[in-house]
């Protein structure tokens, strides 16, 4: 960054380069086959389009606003859709879910197995509790080289050599989009803790593809909303089931690493997108099942397409 600045030949204050590079960008759109999941506003809910929405709910804790019994019982209604016995909105994207739950859930010293395909985050987590990494040994398309996910002779190696490990925490779906059925990796850990980066696939817990929703099988999730589903940027859910995890130090762990300040704009967004999803989304999700595999089977038989 600071030899970009150099190359400059003076800085003035009148600028605003970031805001004119974002500009710059709305005003020439491009398709939105990126995050945020909403596409550039085309997938937010109306009350999003409303003129002036955005300025006039950019607020704090005022009391005209009983925003702790409202956020208590929208958390409450996430923690109902996604079979969680409890849920926490993020405002800081997954990565505060992901340093909350390892903060929250080990001691100083434990033993961890960890994808080698982790988030950075799940690598700062463990470096602020002081835990003792064991990575797991990933398997790869062949023909792609593309990771796949863990191997299951890798995990049951790894625990065999690691005995006393506390918990196992995966990716799920990894960033090349491959979704593995959590029951047998469930089986293999035990009683041990099973976390889950589900940043990229919220949508497995509705979506009817069996074996996928981590809430019959991981003790603590956390989703990326924005990426996927469309809430809005840095917006995310941690959600946690059973009772090997002790929700108390969670919600320690959660204020010793989460904002005073949190912004309503993005906590509305997260309420907002799951009461979409509750009401609308597993029809939605069926019709884009369908089209993906069309899609697949047209690049897979291009000729046959074509014919037809």
């Amino acid at each position: 960054m600071s030899n970009q600045l150099k190359m400059e030949h003076h800085l003035s204050q009148s600028e605003a380069p970031f805001l004119e590079e974002v500009l710059r960008y709305s005003d020439h759109p491009l398709k939105a086959f990126h995050t945020p999941g909403h596409k550039a506003g085309l997938g937010l809910e109306q009350e999003w389009l409303r003129p002036g929405l955005w300025a006039q709910i950019d607020l704090s804790e005022i009391g005209a606003l009983d925003w702790e019994r409202a956020l208590i019982k929208a958390q409450k209604l996430a923690a109902e859709f996604y079979q969680a016995d409890q849920s926490f909105f993020l405002v800081q994207g997954a990565s505060q879910g992901i340093l909350a739950v390892i903060l929250g859930a080990f001691a100083p010293g434990d033993k961890v197995l960890v994808a080698r395909n982790c988030h950075s985050s799940v690598i700062h987590a463990i470096v602020l509790a002081d835990l003792l990494p064991i990575y797991l040994e990933l398997e790869f398309l062949d023909d792609w080289g593309l990771p796949v996910g863990i191997r299951e002779r890798s995990l049951q190696q790894a625990l065999m050599a690691n005995p006393d490990c506390k918990g196992v925490i995966l990716t799920n779906p990894t960033y090349q989009g491959v979704a593995e059925p959590l029951s047998h990796y469930r089986e293999l850990i035990g009683e041990r803790l099973l976390i889950v980066d589900e940043a990229h696939g919220g949508y497995l817990g509705w979506s009817g593809l069996d074996g996928l929703d981590a809430y019959r099988f991981a003790d603590a999730w956390v989703q990326g909303t924005h990426k996927m589903l469309g809430s809005l940027t840095q917006t995310g859910m941690l959600h946690l089931r059973g009772n090997r995890i002790d929700r108390v130090r969670i919600n320690n762990s959660l204020e010793l690493i989460t904002t005073t300040s949190p912004s309503y704009i993005l906590l509305a967004s997260l309420d907002s997108k799951r009461r979409f999803l509750a009401t609308t989304g597993t029809e939605l999700f069926r019709k884009n099942i369908e089209m993906v595999m069309a899609l697949k089977k047209n690049i897979a038989e291009p000729e046959q397409t074509q014919e037809r």
